[in-house]
């Protein structure tokens, strides 16, 4: 798709995601919908969407998912950081720890950028873009350029910046998670050769 337009570009990427119809999609938008409103269990909900974690996944005990911040989150009920408060609302979740016991040893993991960035995105309605290192990998790959380092840093000052723009060139401003999806795909196939160069 090196000669395509960013709409074609688009449409291809965001396709390869699913059908809107699937359960993924329809839990996010009834989350998106729900972002005012917030019910009962709505924070452990995005945890479970962002971490696939369905059935025994699901547990203080997995360590692939960050069951005890998503419960803490829950517990405290944050609301969307107004725009000079996002920098400390993603400071603070991303520091966030989870213990798992393994044996006779307790290991630490913290919760991390990608679920702080899921969050925010989430209580803002979809404002602020999901972020992580598909998502990280399909912008470097439009830009041509290596990936940066995940962290808050760079999702602020680099990546929101450029996916807005993106969000501009392909005619998506109004359905940024069109954009999500493309590049989730995008970031997550291996078989790129040639960089599409989008952006100047």
């Amino acid at each position: 798709m090196r000669d395509s337009s960013a709409e074609e570009w688009l449409r291809a990427w965001s396709a390869l995601y699913g059908d809107e119809s699937n359960s993924d999609e329809k839990e996010y938008r009834d989350l998106i919908l729900e972002h005012q409103v917030r019910p009962t269990r709505y924070y452990e909900r995005i945890g479970q969407w962002k971490d696939s974690a369905t059935g025994g996944r699901w547990s203080p005990t997995a360590e692939s998912v960050a069951y005890q911040v998503w419960k803490l989150a829950e517990r405290k009920r944050p609301t969307c950081p107004s725009d000079n408060e996002v920098r400390t609302f993603l400071d603070f979740w991303t520091k966030e720890e989870c213990h798992f016991q393994r044996s006779s040893r307790t290991i630490t993991k913290h919760f991390g950028v990608p679920r702080s960035a899921t969050l925010l995105h989430f209580l803002s309605g979809g404002r602020w873009p999901i972020y992580d290192s598909r998502a990280n990998r399909g912008v470097a790959c439009l830009l041509g350029q290596d990936e940066s380092e995940i962290s808050v840093e760079n999702y602020l000052n680099f990546y929101c910046p450029v996916f807005k723009e993106i969000a501009a060139l392909c005619g998506t401003e109004k359905n940024r998670r069109e954009l999500d999806r493309a590049l989730l795909m995008f970031g997550a196939r291996e078989s790129y050769s040639i960089p599409i160069r989008m952006l100047k």
